[in-house]
This record gives C-alpha cells, structure tokens and sequence, in this order.
C-alpha cells in the first residue's frame, strides 16, 4: 500500500488552514520520475554523484544535489518534475468564499481554483518530495542558509576584534581548522 499524508497549510494567507492529502506515487513511476531528476541533473548542473551512490534508493539519488539541479535545470524540465508531484495532491479541505475551512464530500483530482497563493505550491511540492525520499529540502535550505550566516558571523567577530598581522593569523588558524574539521567529515 502506498503512503499517504495529510498536511494542513500552516502559514498566513488565502490558503491558510486548507488540508490535503498526499500519495506517494507508485514504484515504477517514483523510479522514473527519480531517473528524470537524476539525468536532469547531471547533465545541466555538472554535479558528480558520491561513490555507491548505485546502491542508494532512487529517490535518495534523486535528492542529492537538489539546490544545484533546481538552479541548473531547464524550466520545462523543473516543471514536469513539479506536475509530477503536484499530481500526488489531492484537496481534502478548503477554504470556502466566507474564508471558513469546509470538508470535502469526496476526494478529487486538484484543480487549479484549489490552490491560492504560490507559496502553497511550493510548500506542497516540497511535501510530497519529503514523503517519497525522506529527506525535507525545505529544512536542508533552511540549514545551509543558517550554517552560512553562522560562518560570517565568526569571521567577522575574528576581524573585528583584531587588527593588522595577527588578525590575519587568527583567520588563516580559524579557516585551516575548518577545511581540517570538513576534510574528517567528508571521509566519514
């Protein structure tokens, strides 16, 4: 039996409080729509694979790299990939005209009024890609972006506190034991 998840719209907007329902897509589709990510990827983001990545589910593979393929990838492309998942959405609850959350009587394919604010599309792609893979983009984002501001934040809090030659000293010792911390991570 395939997967199923219920999500509710948690942010602010037109579709605040809509539920739907998402299903995992069947096997042979899941492996063909992660093939397409995966040539997609490789062949317009110049991104290599890990070594055994062979040996990975497919849709993990397809979740390698999934920043670079979204920013490498040609729109059409980007686009099949995301009406694929948008087609494991159905609408379980929505918004009626007076703003109030109505059930539905019967489960149905989307449409297009189904659906409000962009956001929402993003948010349920996002969804779907977590329920197929395991693995949340949104909070792999979310971690790079922290993970970066956290690394400006040091070297400034480095080079503000000293000057000349031996704030140059203390930044070549502070980035020798990253590259020395990432280089132990990577062969993990």
């Amino acid at each position: 039996m395939r997967r199923e998840k219920l999500v509710t719209v948690p942010f602010d907007g037109r579709d605040k409080g809509a539920q739907f329902i998402l299903t995992e897509m069947p096997a042979s589709q899941g492996e063909k729509w992660a093939m397409k990510a995966l040539l997609a990827m490789l062949h317009h983001s110049g991104i290599e694979l890990p070594e055994g990545w062979q040996q990975a589910p497919m849709m993990v593979v397809a979740g390698i790299g999934i920043l670079k393929l979204l920013a490498g990838i040609p729109f059409s492309v980007a686009d099949e990939l995301g009406a694929e998942l948008m087609a494991c959405v159905a609408p379980r609850a929505l918004l009626n005209s007076g703003g109030k959350v109505e059930q539905l009587s019967i489960l149905r394919t989307l449409i297009e009024e189904d659906i409000q604010e962009i956001a929402t599309r993003a948010w349920l792609k996002s969804e779907v890609f977590e329920l197929h893979t395991g693995f949340s983009a949104t909070d792999a984002i979310s971690k790079s972006v922290a993970s970066i501001k956290q690394e400006i934040y040091n070297l400034t809090q480095i080079s503000s506190g000293l000057s000349g030659s031996s704030s140059r000293r203390v930044r070549r010792r502070y980035e020798n034991s990253n590259q020395s911390t990432e280089s132990s991570t990577s062969t993990i």
